[in-house]
């Protein structure tokens, strides 16, 4: 059995590796896309899909920053003692940076594990979504065709 401080350091590396590569392919994918970018779109759908782009940008960058918080948070529980007590310290930040209410009892680690995994569910799917509006805007052949 997994001892709750490995589970932690492993969700630590493993939100920090995705949370660091959807920036760095976003960063890598906007660059690309800004070369590729008509100066001003001239069609209604090549307008849409470039404000479609910004928008997933926007959205993946948002996310990934949050994946990248989170495994912080589970770094931070990895190096407690207790595993109450590392909820606790935990629950309380969330609570002075007034992200969230500060619970009677923290929660089980295992809600915390399935809240980080849908959370990267949703990065995967705003990085899926910016990738694709990517190509329809910088592949010339796919805007005419639509």
């Amino acid at each position: 059995m997994i001892d709750w401080r490995e589970t932690c350091r492993q969700m630590s590396l493993e939100l920090a590796c995705h949370g660091c590569m959807a920036l760095i392919v976003l960063a890598i994918g906007g660059a690309i896309v800004l070369w590729g970018i008509p100066p001003q779109p001239t069609g209604v759908i090549e307008s849409l899909a470039v404000a479609g782009l910004v928008l997933c940008g926007g959205a993946t960058a948002i996310v990934s920053l949050h994946v990248v918080f989170d495994a912080k948070l589970f770094m931070m529980m990895a190096c407690s003692a207790d595993k109450e007590q590392a909820g606790m310290k935990v629950d309380r930040l969330l609570s002075r940076l007034k992200v969230r209410a500060m619970p009677e009892r923290p929660r089980p680690l295992a809600d915390r594990v399935d809240g980080a995994l849908s959370l990267t569910s949703c990065l995967h799917a705003s990085l899926l979504a910016f990738l694709v509006l990517s190509a329809a805007t910088t592949i010339p052949p796919l805007m005419s065709a639509v």
